[in-house]
């Protein structure tokens, strides 16, 4: 490899989202001035999305998957509306999966806002509105209000220090393993312990997605169980019946992994007890981490050393 061809691999892979039309004149000025600068943009741009919003949606998820950021435009208009259920525009659906994408797998997002940005339309007002109030919506986001210049200074001020950080990462990103913490959606407070020390010990964890149509869910969540290194199940708020549904969609779940087998699959024990779960106990089932009591870090240690092997 050349150096000139070594400098373009190191470069970061850049995901260009649709715009408005009012904006599309200043997302090819930033195409062209990335392509100068030796980014691959994605999506190409002789590339035609597709038009239904299930594999509108597919779609991007597998090209932010092969990008390190996106960059998203919102202008005054909502732009096109994939033919599906949520009657989102392509740049909501853009948004909400690149915020996914962001917990996910740390992908980084610029999302431009021009100055003094407004919509006569009812529905891109609504989210302008809630996208500059709604954490989510900015997940692993900057973002940067200002003319196109300005904005233009804040991606290459991003890119630059991405280039920085990856030439001094002590752990390649390829070594990070994604564990996916299945849990009850009213036990998504009840994770963030287990979450945050996860995290801290270099592992991506993934929680499923529970908010948007069935769909975008359903597939949101396919994708992780299709990605994933290892599985925690966390019996919590969930009944019993909940519990053995989701362990019958994990059976399922080997049939799209391609052959790729999991690391490790556990059981999470929390609060409140129950008798199936001091039934699991006595029974010495295997792979149980014991959390009934709160959460501690010895018995994370299995776990965490199958991870790190």
């Amino acid at each position: 490899m050349n150096e000139q061809a070594a400098g373009v691999a190191s470069k970061p892979t850049v995901y260009l989202s649709e715009s408005s039309y009012d904006l599309r004149d200043e997302r090819e000025k930033i195409r062209g001035d990335l392509r100068a600068h030796g980014y691959t943009v994605l999506p190409d741009q002789l590339a035609r999305l597709p038009e239904l919003e299930s594999e509108y949606t597919a779609e991007v998820g597998k090209l932010l998957d092969q990008c390190q950021v996106s960059i998203h435009f919102v202008g005054k208009f909502r732009g096109k509306v994939p033919d599906g259920p949520s009657l989102k525009s392509a740049v909501q659906i853009q948004n909400e999966v690149a915020s996914r994408k962001s917990e996910e797998n740390g992908l980084h997002r610029l999302i431009w806002l021009p100055e003094k940005a407004g919509s006569e339309q009812a529905e891109q007002q609504a989210f302008i509105d809630e996208l500059q109030k709604v954490a989510v919506l900015q997940q692993g986001a900057d973002l940067v209000t200002g003319d196109l210049e300005a904005f233009k200074g804040a991606v290459h001020a991003s890119l630059r220090k991405l280039e920085e950080n990856k030439s001094t990462c002590a752990q390649p990103v390829s070594d990070v393993k994604l564990l996916y913490l299945i849990c009850d959606q009213r036990d998504r407070p009840a994770t963030i312990p287990l979450r945050k020390f996860l995290k801290a010990e270099g592992v991506n964890v993934v929680i499923p997605l529970f908010e948007g149509d069935a769909a975008t869910v359903r597939q949101a969540n396919q994708d992780i169980s299709t990605r994933c290194d290892a599985v925690i199940l966390f019996y919590g708020a969930g009944d019993e019946a909940w519990k053995r549904t989701v362990e019958s969609d994990l059976i399922k779940m080997k049939a799209y992994r391609e052959g790729k087998p999991l690391l490790a699959s556990y059981v999470y024990l929390a609060a409140p007890s129950t008798d199936d779960k001091q039934e699991l106990i006595e029974l010495e089932e295997p792979n149980l981490i014991r959390g009934l009591d709160g959460f501690g870090q010895k018995e994370m240690m299995p776990l965490l050393n199958l991870l790190k092997s």
